[in-house]
């Protein structure tokens, strides 16, 4: 087994001489790969709710489009034993209704200086219990983090 940091992988080969071949041009050799998978991040992703409701299950009334609420505010950092990582980030947001099952499912990407993401969801809401869900990971690092939160829409 090979551990592959600058692509975050395990890689597992047949034999020594099988990943000597492979090491020396893994696009022609792609063949000689059993498998793969990713391992684990030497990085911790931290996100930190920035506005009054946080990350905590919710009520908000049709039509406040306004409501702190209804708004997805938070910081986040990647960092390790030796400190902050310049890595960027994606984070998948997913927005489901309960009762009709309809889902949003969307994805931004950031970089250190968009550290701050703030805005809002309102038009991705349904009447009654929506669940909100947002994933991150480092786009290099690997690192991973994903919060879950409730929103009712009264």
């Amino acid at each position: 087994m090979f551990e592959d940091t600058a692509n975050n992988k395990y890689r597992m080969f047949s034999s020594e001489d099988a990943y000597a071949i492979w090491k020396e041009n893994p696009t022609d050799n792609q063949d000689l790969e059993l498998f793969n998978f990713v391992r684990p991040s030497d990085y911790k992703l931290e996100l930190t709710a920035t506005n009054s409701d946080g990350f905590n299950n919710k009520f908000v009334r049709y039509g406040d489009t306004n409501s702190t609420g209804t708004r997805i505010a938070y910081s986040w950092n990647i960092y390790n034993d030796e400190g902050d990582s310049s890595d960027s980030l994606s984070a998948t947001y997913t927005i489901s209704n309960v009762s009709s099952g309809a889902s949003t499912t969307f994805t931004r990407w950031y970089n250190r200086s968009d550290a701050n993401p703030n805005f809002s969801i309102y038009d991705y809401l349904q009447p009654g219990e929506n669940v909100v869900t947002i994933e991150c990971k480092g786009t290099t690092t690997g690192a991973r983090n994903t919060k879950t939160f409730t929103i009712v829409l009264l």
